[in-house]
């Protein structure tokens, strides 16, 4: 019975032992998770911090790769410069090659044509060794390619015009640098800006007093690129509205009734007539150049796009013709 007795009390001290362990255990266990609970209002915060932390490393990763691009550009920019001054060509054309190839990233492209590269490409330009000529207005030509290129590099047009003005002074015919140097021109003039009107009339009017053996292949095929294209914006139709540039809008006309330059040039000169007609107070001078676009709109031996453009511009004339209501 004492041992039984004896048996109960150490069953009873161990239990309470257990109990209190357990107890201690489980106030334990609750104050080390009470800690790390996160209230509702706590939770965003942490998950904004973390997006944030996100953010600007992405943000710091792409300023990484802008740092890069530039400072590769200006590092190949420099190169060119230098090995321009010691005449060493092969070194320059190959790293002009490597500049065109450039110029069909966009990221690149938008530091490619900082005012002080594009000097360096506009002094290639005027290079005595053909190919670095070449090569240069192959990237201005890409450069004005593209809406980017037109509206970063728009300031490289007054320059250009010097450029080809000074062709056009000094040359009998109209030869390959001034054609493509002209096709560039056009370009840009897709996204022409009034800040360049000076250099468009300037060029007009170096073309008009030109003494070009070829003037009506060099108009047709190069210069009524320019023509059309300013013709289609509302910019660009107020400039050849204008009376400096009469004798432009004039030649247009007479290459139409001289039907010179092919199709290709026909069709550019119907184009740009109907544009003035449908949106500025431009009037047809000539009857002989109606009487080839009547020609042309009921002809069955000229492309189809030719008739439909003639017929287009009688259609125009004809609602002019028309009383409309006020």
């Amino acid at each position: 019975m004492a041992t039984l007795s004896k048996l109960n009390l150490f069953v009873s001290g161990f239990v309470g032992a257990i109990a209190f362990v357990m107890a201690w255990n489980w106030h334990w266990l609750w104050d080390k998770y009470s800690v790390e609970v996160v209230s509702v209002e706590e939770e965003p915060v942490k998950l904004q911090d973390e997006e944030e932390e996100k953010e600007e490393s992405e943000y710091s990763d792409e300023q990484d790769e802008e740092d890069e691009i530039r400072s590769s550009i200006n590092n190949v920019f420099n190169m060119i410069q230098q090995y321009l001054k010691f005449n060493k060509i092969d070194t320059v054309t190959q790293l002009l090659r490597h500049v065109l190839h450039l110029t069909g990233i966009k990221e690149q492209l938008t530091e490619i044509v900082k005012p002080r590269r594009v000097e360096i490409i506009l002094n290639c330009i005027t290079h005595v060794n053909q190919l670095v000529s070449s090569l240069a207005i192959a990237i201005l030509k890409n450069i004005a390619s593209c809406k980017a290129g037109q509206e970063s590099a728009s300031f490289i047009v007054p320059k250009v015009v010097d450029i080809a003005n000074d062709i056009l002074v000094n040359s009998l015919e109209s030869n390959e640098k001034l054609k493509r140097l002209t096709e560039c021109l056009a370009n840009f003039s897709a996204n022409y800006s009034p800040h360049t009107e000076a250099s468009y009339t300037s060029f007009f009017n170096a073309v008009s007093k030109s003494n070009l053996l070829d003037d009506h292949e060099f108009f047709g095929e190069s210069l009524m690129k320019v023509v059309v294209n300013l013709s289609e914006r509302d910019l660009g139709q107020k400039v050849l509205i204008k009376p400096e540039l009469d004798d432009t809008m004039k030649r247009v006309e007479r290459m139409l009734k001289w039907k010179q330059g092919g199709k290709d040039s026909q069709i550019r000169c119907l184009i740009a007539i109907n544009n003035m007609l449908s949106e500025t107070d431009f009037q047809l001078k000539s009857q002989e150049s109606l009487d080839v676009i009547l020609e042309y709109s009921n002809s069955l031996h000229v492309d189809e796009e030719v008739v439909k453009r003639s017929s287009d511009i009688l259609f125009k004339l004809e609602d002019q013709k028309q009383p409309h209501e006020s």
